[in-house]
């Protein structure tokens, strides 16, 4: 196919690159575009919950990622994981953060979607965190396990360490909401 050079977000062209499909045809950069564009939208103030997503588009025992602008999740962070997440060379630029939304039953967890030993991401493609068996989120990169429910480590190199926790709520209507935060 004929190759296109076109100039994409840095996240986007991280995940293009991180998936392989950097490089490739016209096709391919639409589909893989359309497979990481984010699926959340802004409810409210800056300080009211963020909508994520409906719980029915995270299929019971897996997990779906998604960007979330920087500026909604800074609050939960310390400031090392802000530094580490915060990497840009343009102050105007935005940022956006990756997310895990992971569902067990009708509860959501929300964790960032970096591994606490490598800090990559955890996915082996597009939504595929989940280990075999569908009990645990796995790293692509070294195969760490980690508990849905705490993202606490339990097997693998970074054994007793925690992926980054953000609270979550699912409302009546069943959507998705990363709470907002609140004083104290």
């Amino acid at each position: 196919g004929r190759r296109v050079g076109l100039q994409l977000p840095g996240a986007l062209l991280r995940r293009l690159v991180h998936e392989g499909l950097a490089g490739r045809t016209r096709q391919s950069f639409l589909s893989a575009r359309a497979l990481f564009s984010s699926t959340s939208r802004e409810i409210g103030s800056s300080a009211g919950p963020y909508f994520l997503c409906n719980l029915q588009d995270v299929k019971d025992n897996e997990a779906k990622g998604i960007e979330v602008p920087f500026i909604r999740v800074k609050h939960f962070l310390s400031p090392e994981s802000t530094k580490l997440l915060k990497r840009k060379k343009d102050p105007e630029e935005e940022v956006s953060v990756p997310l895990i939304v992971a569902r067990k039953g009708a509860v959501a967890y929300g964790y960032i979607n970096k591994c606490p030993h490598a800090r990559l991401p955890l996915e082996w493609f597009p939504d595929r965190f989940m280990s075999e068996d569908n009990e645990f989120l796995q790293c692509s990169s070294h195969g760490a396990l980690f508990e849905v429910e705490t993202g606490l480590c339990v097997g693998g190199p970074c054994v007793g360490k925690s992926l980054m926790r953000l609270p979550l709520t699912v409302n009546d209507g069943e959507e998705v909401f990363l709470e907002a935060k609140t004083d104290g």
